[in-house]
């Protein structure tokens, strides 16, 4: 499940490579009925569901990413991004048994509450990956949106990076192993 940030500081560009980055981990995923599922929300000062869970399959999601509008609102509200996730997309289409895992994608603080709805998503067992992107990280906020510990569930990466396919795997890792670095910056050719 992917909750991406479409508020106006992010930049129409930033925006299509948040969007590039949901593509290239749908390609690294086996995304099909039996395995992977993936869901896209992206948010500002409402949230969208563009696709449930069981929407589409990994040749459909390419095709349904190009059609997405940037929302472009000034407001960022995670919190209700946060609770259309864990309300409509996962209670609608979640499978019972297969683990939750929310990738949150947020550049500044939210304008709106996430204690609430960050302690609930927790104690439901929703794995959050709070990644922070872009130059004003809110970096407090993230740590508490993310589930512990901090090390494996907290990452930020750079605007330029994240659309780089090596993110896409290094994710994919963290997702399936549990485990990852705490910062992605791919300015050089430094891999981690």
């Amino acid at each position: 499940m992917l909750l991406v940030d479409g508020s106006s500081d992010v930049t129409f560009s930033n925006f299509r490579g948040s969007l590039r980055f949901v593509k290239n981990l749908a390609k690294v995923f086996n995304v099909s009925l039996p395995e992977a599922h993936v869901a896209l929300v992206v948010y500002a000062e409402e949230s969208e569901t563009i696709f449930n869970l069981t929407d589409h399959l990994s040749e459909q999601i390419k095709q349904a990413i190009s059609g997405v509008r940037y929302p472009n609102k000034m407001k960022r509200h995670v919190g209700k991004g946060l609770k259309r996730v864990k309300n409509g997309v996962l209670a609608s289409s979640g499978r019972n048994g297969v683990p939750k895992i929310v990738i949150s994608l947020q550049n500044r603080r939210s304008d709106d509450g996430i204690d609430a709805i960050s302690q609930e998503i927790r104690a439901n067992g929703i794995r959050v990956f709070a990644v922070g992107n872009g130059n004003q990280i809110a970096n407090g906020q993230l740590k508490e949106i993310a589930f512990k510990p901090n090390e494996y569930y907290f990452k930020t990466v750079a605007y330029d990076d994240i659309d780089l396919p090596y993110f896409a795997q290094q994710m994919k890792h963290s997702i399936c192993k549990g485990k990852g670095v705490d910062h992605y910056f791919f300015k050089s050719q430094t891999r981690y």
